[in-house]
């Protein structure tokens, strides 16, 4: 039996179209930037794609650009005068960051209320309370992901910014996630356990990970490796959602199962709710001016 395909570009644009049909009842076009530091690439493929999304939607894209060499300090004073324009909603320091800068000195200059991506030492305390502001883009994606495959029964609830969000009720699912980094798998693993699943974290330490992976109903992966989850390793109606680039879509092709691959899965839907996040920033910002 083929695996069923789980598409994150048709519910990412679920999601732009929501943010489009919100944005005309607010008075005021939310801002978005994006701090970019070195000559990575991926990372400016990555920062241009969310450039032309945010333009879809109505919003003003601010991207600032500097070089590996540039002073930290004053990388800082950047993302301080972005703080403090009332038109800028959102911010996101676009990671990988070059060696010669401390990431969490940086992420931390954010403000969290512009902290679209929930990386501020802020907002990950309150998640780990359980009283987050933001969730994430990628865990947004992913509960998404989840109930496309309508295995879950789901459930309204509404947490910090967020009303009327349809979480999956993953009480005793058993949930592994291969990899520990600061954008999958810690703030995944702290959010499914508090909704009650049994997550399991793998990384290079684990031993016999194969037969924690054999158990999983849903596994997903974070890693910058390749071609990091066997097939043999998942077990059949299992979810499997390509964090990171990192597995062969082609040899899951095959398998009873449901997959999110590593192109048109979690991706599209990680852009998309950084512009829903920044414009829940945008709406809580114009009740409080």
């Amino acid at each position: 039996m083929a695996a069923q395909i789980l598409d994150g570009r048709k519910l990412a644009q679920k999601v732009r179209d929501q943010v489009k049909e919100e944005l005309e009842k607010l008075n005021k076009k939310p801002g978005l930037a994006t701090v970019i530091i070195g000559d990575n690439q991926d990372s400016h493929t990555y920062v241009n794609i969310k450039e032309k999304m945010a333009g879809r939607v109505g919003f003003s894209f601010v991207k600032k650009a500097f070089p590996a060499t540039f002073e930290p300090k004053k990388i800082i004073d950047e993302i301080q005068e972005l703080n403090s324009k009332k038109e800028i909603n959102g911010i996101i320091i676009q990671l990988p960051l070059p060696e010669n800068f401390k990431r969490h000195l940086i992420l931390k200059q954010v403000h969290p209320f512009k902290d679209v991506d929930a990386l501020h030492p802020k907002n990950l305390g309150l998640l780990v309370e359980g009283h987050p502001t933001f969730l994430s883009p990628f865990t947004l994606g992913v509960i998404d992901l989840i109930n496309a495959a309508g295995i879950y029964k789901t459930k309204t609830v509404d947490i910090g910014f967020y009303r009327g969000l349809e979480l999956p009720n993953l009480k005793g699912t058993k949930i592994a996630l291969i990899g520990n980094g600061l954008l999958v798998g810690r703030p995944l693993s702290i959010f499914f356990a508090q909704q009650h699943a049994t997550v399991s974290v793998i990384n290079t330490s684990t031993t016999n990970p194969s037969s924690i992976l054999k158990d999983a109903d849903i596994i997903i992966t974070g890693t910058r490796g390749k071609d990091v989850l066997d097939p043999n390793d998942v077990k059949d109606s299992a979810i499997v959602i390509s964090g990171g680039n990192d597995i062969d879509d082609e040899k899951f092709s095959d398998r009873d199962i449901f997959l999110a691959p590593s192109i048109g899965g979690i991706g599209p839907l990680t852009v998309a709710y950084l512009l829903f996040n920044t414009l829940l920033s945008a709406k809580r910002s114009a009740l409080i001016n």
